[in-house]
């Protein structure tokens, strides 16, 4: 039986979709909330590749890189999937709530599979720049790496889990972390321009990846944050027209 159905590989199975059923279709609010269900998944699935990036961003080999990239992949097939299968409900007769919603909802699984493309080509490549130069990030770097790399997969899974709830706070609370989180990026590349000075080997280079880690964790957060934006959005349309009111503030 099992030469007969061997299992599938462990990326086809992410990748496959479990909530898109075709059958949903002609009732487009029921269709979008499956639609919705699946992109929280597609962002547990970002959410892990996320996770992975460290410490392989700062002291990862060529073999463990290549295995970072790889997790892009049903990252980008279970996006188009979910892309797909929004199509099918756009062609369906929608009300404006329904529209709004579907726009969010593309939005949404844009930005989460843009993080996986962030991580697989930017970070990926950065590293491999480390390699190839044979930089060596110091241990105090790379803990303050890790902290900063801690507080984008905090912010990630809040914005994930912020959609799975359908929680507008929650959303609103990833939003709030800017100031924290543009203070510990602020801290550290003064560190790195402190470090400049050091009489080390190599050490433009090292500044150099090490500045691009942090734009790059940076750009990550700043797409996080659009993704909590977009759900308050989405609340924002629902309320209104249910008549119920929403402060504006929420989408500072």
């Amino acid at each position: 039986v099992e030469w007969l159905v061997p299992d599938r590989a462990l990326e086809d199975t992410a990748a496959a979709p479990r909530f898109l059923d075709d059958n949903l279709l002609d009732t487009p609010s029921i269709a979008l909330d499956a639609a919705r269900r699946e992109i929280v998944r597609l962002g547990g699935i970002v959410h892990q590749m996320l996770r992975a990036a460290m410490p392989v961003a700062t002291s990862g080999t060529r073999l463990q890189l290549g295995e970072l990239q790889a997790l892009d992949r049903p990252i980008d097939a279970s996006h188009r999937e979910i892309i797909g299968y929004l199509r099918k409900v756009s062609l369906h007769d929608l009300s404006t709530r329904q529209s709004n919603r579907l726009m969010g909802l593309i939005r949404i699984a844009n930005d989460l599979e843009h993080i996986g493309d962030q991580i697989a080509t930017n970070l990926v490549t950065s590293s491999r720049k480390r390699l190839d130069e044979n930089v060596m990030i110091s241990s105090r770097t790379a803990k303050a790496m890790a902290n900063l790399h801690g507080r984008v997969a905090e912010a990630l899974q809040g914005a994930v889990g912020a959609l799975e709830r359908e929680d507008e706070h929650a959303a609103a609370q990833v939003r709030a972390m800017k100031k924290d989180f543009g203070e510990i990026v602020e801290e550290l590349a003064l560190h790195e321009v402190s470090r400049l000075k050091a009489d080390e080997p190599e050490r433009i280079m090292t500044y150099a990846r090490e500045m691009e880690l942090i734009e790059i964790f940076d750009d990550i957060f700043k797409t996080t944050r659009r993704i909590a934006r977009t759900q308050i959005a989405i609340g924002q349309a629902t309320a209104s027209e249910n008549g119920e009111f929403t402060t504006e503030t929420e989408l500072a």
